[in-house]
């Protein structure tokens, strides 16, 4: 037996005013956002993307405690959302968290759409954490499967020219121009190191 339920907060109108929230946040106006996505999870409590952007919203007003909260509701919510947990890994690692935005990054990179930036952020959290040997094996272990990743590339070099590897770092370089001949960024990097 199917039963409809009249309300007047339908899934579409929900949709509707999470995206006029999401509108708010892009132009700038956190404010308006956060009003619109308190009154749509007090509507519908259980929509995890209203309470991630409630959290992105509410750290864009520098109310970083409430932000916090609203990452965990969302991710309680619905754990398997890796922008959701990409996102989170941003805002920790902003607050000088790197081991909670460690954590977060650990589900990212299980989306391989997402998993660059994961391991970006992993690498950054790592090497905040004055774990730079495990931010250069990470790294190293993405370029295995990803090797024209350039971004990754280029953060390796940094960590190890950090670490005081000239000639790994040569070596990555030499790789970095074999992908990227034309970049007019590599050549004087590969003399200059």
């Amino acid at each position: 037996m199917n039963i409809h339920i009249q309300s007047p907060y339908s899934p579409s109108r929900i949709r509707r005013d999470l995206r006029r929230a999401i509108a708010a946040l892009q132009r700038g106006a956190p404010q308006e956002a956060e009003r619109d996505l308190a009154q749509l999870v007090a509507r519908a409590p259980d929509f995890a993307d209203a309470w991630h952007y409630r959290a992105l919203a509410a750290h864009q007003l520098d109310r970083e405690l409430e932000a916090k909260s609203y990452f965990q509701r969302a991710r309680t919510l619905d754990p398997e959302r890796t922008d959701f947990a990409l996102n989170e890994a941003r805002f920790h690692l902003e607050r000088g968290e790197p081991a909670a935005a460690l954590e977060a990054t650990e589900l990212a990179v299980r989306d391989v759409k997402l998993s660059e930036n994961a391991t970006l952020l992993a690498a950054s959290a790592l090497t905040a954490l004055d774990q730079g040997r495990e931010a250069i094996l990470r790294l190293r272990a993405f370029l295995v499967e990803h090797p024209a990743a350039y971004r990754v590339r280029m953060h390796l070099i940094s960590i190890l020219n950090e670490h005081g590897e000239r000639a790994e770092t040569l070596k990555i370089l030499a790789d970095a121009l074999k992908y990227n001949p034309a970049d007019s960024w590599l050549g004087p990097l590969y003399v200059a190191a």
